[in-house]
């Protein structure tokens, strides 16, 4: 009995003294519960038969980071973390806005956050803000580099992230306090087959004011890709929340872009590239203020025309079996939005030139009622503080197919409520047509069930 007792006594101390099996990295429970932001914790799985975890994906742009198992147990004395968000803002000369995009980020209500601000060679103050806010918070990180331009910001930025998600931010825009935990809330609840979640934008100017809100969003889920040639319904860079693992897979943003002198869409390349592959959801709710600075790149509209053609023809390169009309709808729909962003900035030449090509392309939208708008803002315009000018402008907004304008316009951002929509209403027309592409797409069920396989095995040869 004495031998048999020390051999146990010595089995027992050996088990204790072995080290614990390393495992792979391992990604996100499909629900998330706001908690101590202390990472690092486990649940007890085997007490809790509804926990499952999502195979781990893969990494190409940055140090691999275990994520964290949230245990969904109630029993006392354990605590739930949330995933982590890596808020990435690529700034140049940018000291006039980046406190205020900052002070955004800092006032939500998501805690879970690591910020990265990533200084592209600015030659003013903007390094110097970010360093004072940062000494108020240590979740802000500032990184710098020459000046490489915006996508190779935004690459730099995400490789030296720790997030499991990332959340995009340009440094002049603001978001609402809620943004952060309302996309949280849609993304981890979808699930894996969830990539990207968007949300509704308001256009501010300098002051914070809002000027309208963003006419080219719609309500877009599931799967996306023809919807965003046709339009990009995202709006801005600002508003998506993205699993990083989607990021890495397609390459991150396009830095050659800039070599070409097309900057401006390649946030619209890595959304078509994600759409590809995963669903796409959305808080239909306002939770971006988008800036529309005089100098922004969105006025570069050279460029942004460039940058438009290379993206969608390396879509079009792709995708050889979707028909030539969406390709002429999207044409149309591009240059119509930046005619008429040349014309709000009084360039009449390139707006009439990029007015021309969408008539070419999309005659039937583009003479019917975006050549009437056009016009009747440019009569209109000089008298339309006149009573006897009441008139005409109704009946241009019925025949526009417009509300009246929102109540909210004209108010400051932080002052008026997220869910407030009030403003133009969706032409018919442009029902239409997006019922009609949304019935064409590039997947099927047996190449997503293929992708998917392949997925697992290089999650599988990656852990």
């Amino acid at each position: 009995m004495g031998l048999i007792s020390s051999s146990v006594l010595l089995y027992a101390s050996l088990v204790k003294r072995a080290p614990p099996q390393s495992g792979g990295p391992r990604c996100l429970p499909d629900q998330i519960l706001a908690g101590d932001p202390a990472l690092g914790r486990e649940g007890d799985q085997a007490n809790d038969p509804g926990q499952h975890l999502l195979p781990s994906c893969p990494r190409t742009m940055g140090p691999p980071v275990a994520a964290n198992r949230i245990t969904t147990s109630s029993r006392e004395g354990e605590v739930p973390v949330a995933p982590l968000v890596s808020v990435i803002i690529p700034a140049y000369n940018a000291s006039a806005t980046i406190e205020r995009a900052l002070r955004s980020v800092l006032a939500q209500t998501y805690g879970q956050l690591e910020i990265i601000v990533m200084d592209d060679g600015s030659i003013d103050d903007t390094a110097a803000i970010v360093e004072r806010i940062s000494r108020e918070d240590p979740r802000i990180i500032l990184l710098r580099q020459p000046n490489e331009g915006v996508a190779t910001a935004r690459n730099v930025s995400i490789a030296n992230a720790r997030g499991e998600f990332i959340a995009p931010l340009d440094s002049d825009d603001i978001w609402h306090p809620l943004k952060i935990e309302k996309q949280m809330a849609v993304i981890v609840d979808g699930g894996s087959r969830i990539g990207l979640v968007y949300c509704l934008s308001r256009f501010i100017d300098e002051h914070d004011i809002i000027i309208s809100n963003d006419g080219r969003q719609v309500e877009a889920r599931g799967d996306v890709f023809t919807r965003l040639v046709a339009a990009n319904f995202i709006g801005n860079a600002s508003s998506p929340l993205i699993r990083r693992c989607c990021l890495e897979q397609v390459g991150g943003y396009d830095s050659s872009l800039r070599a070409h002198g097309a900057q401006g869409c390649e946030d619209l390349k890595v959304y078509l590239a994600i759409a590809e592959h995963k669903d796409f959801d959305l808080v239909p709710e306002y939770l971006v203020g988008y800036r529309t600075a005089a100098g922004s790149m969105s006025r570069n509209h050279a460029s942004m025309a460039r940058s438009w053609e290379i993206v969608i023809g390396e879509a079009r390169s792709r995708h050889p079996e979707l028909p030539l009309w969406l390709f002429r709808w999207a044409r149309g729909n591009y240059y119509r939005w930046l005619a008429l962003n040349c014309l709000s900035l009084k360039q009449v030449c390139p707006g009439l030139y990029y007015l021309a090509i969408a008539i070419v392309h999309d005659p039937s939208d583009s003479v019917s009622l975006w050549l009437i708008r056009v016009i009747a803002q440019l009569i209109t315009r000089p008298v339309k503080h006149l009573r006897i000018m009441r008139l005409p402008r109704k009946l241009y907004r019925v025949i526009w197919g417009q509300s009246s304008v929102s109540s909210v316009w004209g108010m400051h951002y932080v002052d008026v409520c997220h869910a407030v929509n009030d403003g133009p209403s969706t032409r018919p027309r442009e029902y239409y047509r997006q019922t009609t592409v949304r019935s064409l797409t590039v997947r099927s069920r047996d190449r997503g069930a293929e992708a998917g396989k392949l997925c697992t095995l290089k999650r599988r040869a990656g852990s």
